[in-house]
């Protein structure tokens, strides 16, 4: 039977899935802003996450987790795209509601993201998830067309099978070297170790990402 409930996994930047998705998306923005030069690309970071969504083994949209620059403790939302013919069935609601989970169990207290005014539907999804308007970061204080959101995230309860899990999840998408057996089963955890060991996993993360062609 054809299911049409969207699967939504961990991939890497440079996974051949999620290529032609970006492609789509900058041939998109180029369309839809002809005077101003697509950079999204040029803004993603070597430690950056990506999510791929599936409809019956087809790649139908994606999104991107990455952290600002230390000190800033926020995350950034990137390259948000679902496909024309998948689009109108909420697959981008739960693309961003998993990247707002991803970022909030690496320990990200604020997720913040850049879109544009010709995006509209864009908008309308991230009000009604609940961002609000800020003031335009850099790389976008000064670009007249961009308007930039954020929205707070709830810190996650310490429990260390969310880290083992998030580790395999990201090793499996053939991002390695996260250590994968923090604790022993049973130990007791306190709050900021977890949170200290997520951060740890995101600069090993960062290390050990392979380069990729585009993002």
């Amino acid at each position: 039977m054809t299911s049409h409930s969207p699967i939504i996994t961990a991939a890497a930047a440079d996974d051949p899935r999620i290529l032609p998705l970006v492609r789509d998306l900058d041939a998109d923005l180029a369309a839809r802003y002809p005077d101003e030069p697509c950079t999204g690309g040029a803004h993603i970071h070597p430690g950056v996450r990506f999510l791929l969504a599936e409809v019956d083994g087809r790649p139908v949209g994606c999104s991107a987790v990455q952290p600002f620059p230390f000190p800033d403790t926020a995350a950034e939302l990137k390259r948000m795209y679902v496909a024309p013919q998948a689009r109108g069935r909420g697959i981008g609601a739960r693309l961003l509601a998993e990247a707002e989970r991803l970022a909030s169990v690496l320990g990200h207290g604020e997720i913040r993201l850049e879109t544009a005014v010709h995006q509209p539907e864009a908008i309308a999804l991230y009000t009604r998830a609940g961002y609000t308007p800020i003031p335009n970061y850099p790389p976008y204080q000064h670009k007249t067309l961009s308007r930039c959101y954020a929205k707070p995230l709830p810190l996650p309860e310490a429990r260390p099978q969310d880290f083992m899990a998030e580790a395999t999840s990201w090793e499996n998408a053939g991002v390695h070297g996260i250590k994968r057996k923090a604790w022993q089963e049973g130990d007791p955890l306190d709050y900021t170790g977890y949170l200290r060991l997520r951060r740890r996993a995101a600069s090993t993360v960062a290390s050990c990402t392979p380069s990729h062609r585009q993002a």
